[in-house]
């Protein structure tokens, strides 16, 4: 090892510690949310999507752990050809492991968005974007399993390989535009509803955390050019860090939505007195402010709202009175 070569890899694999424990950490209260403040009994799709991711996620940060990837970070001077070896086929399960993470946590989002509004042609915009989501994955994977064709990267000459900066640069480009579109889509749906300015800025700031997924993303794609040096190991550090930070703000910022029910059960004391639970609704679009003198008018009103499918938007959030 060279004297500027220095050994990255203790730090890559501390980071990788630390963010899937605070990864767990936010998972851990997205099923607190939804099981015991909410009262939920099943999960839905944006639920089994973001346990896949989290289960990729967990496999992902396991082969950056374990001996074999302990190459990435030092000089490749520093290791034998048997460890480079089983370094890149730890490599080659990480980047699958990776884009599937990514995937599910993108799928998730969309997953979500489903019900925030019923309009069709937000429906459509929705289901397209999932569409996208899941060939851009599926093909993804497929690419970097068969990035040199029936062969193994650890086994192939590299004339016989894909552009693989080609290739991650194409994957970050794609997974920046499809975070700027799950952050423009809530916005439009909330912004233009008849309610007040403070509510539909918490409710857009929430889903606009997504954003914090962009500035790793930026950062992988402007260091993935170094995967094409020949010492890509030590040189694609940074590369590979950003891999984890990126699947890290993936996978919680789609968490993020759901802890507005946990703030807000403990801004009112409401939590754990009984099973059934009391539920708020918030109705956010063409609902007129209803007089409190005559109750049987009020409700006669919700129900003709909740009757008009077409512009009507819900949240409901279940928290436990105290």
């Amino acid at each position: 090892m060279t004297q500027t070569a220095v050994d990255f890899s203790p730090t890559l694999q501390v980071v990788t510690w630390l963010l899937l424990a605070l990864l767990s950490l936010v998972l851990f209260f997205r099923l607190l949310t939804r099981f015991f403040i909410k009262s939920d009994r099943y999960i839905g799709y944006d639920g089994l999507f973001i346990l896949f991711a989290f289960v990729f996620a967990v496999g992902e940060s396991v082969t950056e752990i374990i001996p074999p990837g302990a190459i990435y970070g030092r000089d490749i001077g520093s290791i034998s050809p048997t460890q480079l070896q089983s370094g890149i086929k730890d490599g080659y399960a990480r980047d699958i492991l990776f884009l599937l993470s990514l995937g599910f946590a993108k799928l998730s989002v969309t997953s979500g968005l489903m019900i925030l509004s019923p309009r069709r042609p937000t429906q459509l915009v929705i289901k397209t974007t999932t569409l996208t989501i899941a060939v851009w994955t599926v093909s993804s994977v497929l690419i970097a399993a068969l990035q040199c064709g029936a062969q193994g990267p650890w086994a192939s000459k590299a004339k016989q390989c894909i552009d693989i900066v080609a290739f991650w640069e194409s994957v970050s480009i794609i997974s920046l535009l499809l975070d700027i579109t799950l952050v423009a889509i809530p916005a439009f749906i909330v912004f233009p509803l008849h309610m007040s300015l403070k509510m539909r800025l918490v409710v857009i700031c929430f889903y606009s955390a997504r954003l914090l997924c962009i500035v790793p993303t930026i950062f992988q794609l402007i260091y993935t050019p170094r995967l094409a040096d020949d010492n890509f190991i030590w040189s694609g550090f940074a590369f590979y860090l950003s891999m984890q930070l990126v699947q890290f703000t993936n996978i919680s910022t789609a968490c993020i939505i759901y802890f507005w029910p946990f703030l807000r059960s403990l801004q009112t004391g409401l939590i754990f007195h009984n099973k059934d639970g009391l539920k708020l609704q918030y109705s956010l679009t063409k609902m007129r402010k209803l007089g409190s003198k005559d109750s049987g008018n009020s409700a006669l009103a919700l129900n003709q709202a909740a009757r008009d499918r077409n512009d009507y938007v819900e949240i409901t959030t279940e928290i436990s009175a105290a």
